[in-house]
């Protein structure tokens, strides 16, 4: 019996007339206002952008993704454009889905980055210090990272993720992420 596609069961679903959470799902991002104070940061400040860019560029380049080379030096082109910013402000976020009985369940959080495509922009809070928040802070830092450079896969976001979070760890140093990489086979 051959094994089923990753696709298969969406295929099966939509034919009985089930839908996806990711289409009834709402995301509402707070909105960057006049009022946000964001300050010009180098990102080299806050994470080795050499390294992180090198990892990036390894993932990109594996077969099960099949971008040209061409495509994945644009993606991370972009990535390296963009203008890093810090404010003291929450970056907030709010998810909500209405059941089919009519209840609506919203779940909010502080996502504490975030990758704005059009204006360019990647946005980090400022953090606290506290050692409690620094898995939380990598966790975000990493899926928005993941979610701006694999916007037409998003199947592999989790993946990139976690292994942006584990670079993030080895502070993106290039022998690590050369380790790293090997390990990976990437």
């Amino acid at each position: 019996m051959a094994p089923l596609s990753k696709s298969k069961p969406s295929d099966i679903y939509r034919k009985i007339g089930a839908r996806n959470i990711s289409e009834l799902l709402c995301k509402e991002e707070s909105s960057i206002h006049h009022d946000f104070k964001l300050k010009n940061v180098d990102p080299n400040n806050i994470f080795n952008l050499q390294g992180l860019a090198k990892l990036i560029l390894g993932f990109l380049a594996c077969s099960s993704l099949e971008i040209e080379p061409k495509k994945r030096h644009e993606v991370v082109q972009n990535f390296l454009n963009l203008s890093f910013h810090e404010t003291k402000e929450p970056i907030n976020v709010s998810y909500s889905i209405t059941l089919s009985s009519g209840k609506t369940i919203t779940k909010k959080a502080n996502k504490r980055v975030r990758w704005e495509s059009q204006s360019c922009k990647f946005i980090i809070q400022k953090m606290d210090g506290a050692l409690d928040d620094i898995l939380k802070y990598v966790t975000y830092f990493s899926e928005a990272i993941s979610e701006g450079i694999l916007r037409e896969n998003h199947d592999h976001v989790p993946a990139l993720t976690d292994l942006i979070t584990t670079g993030f760890f080895l502070k993106f140093k290039n022998g690590e992420i050369d380790f790293l990489m090997q390990s990976k086979n990437l």
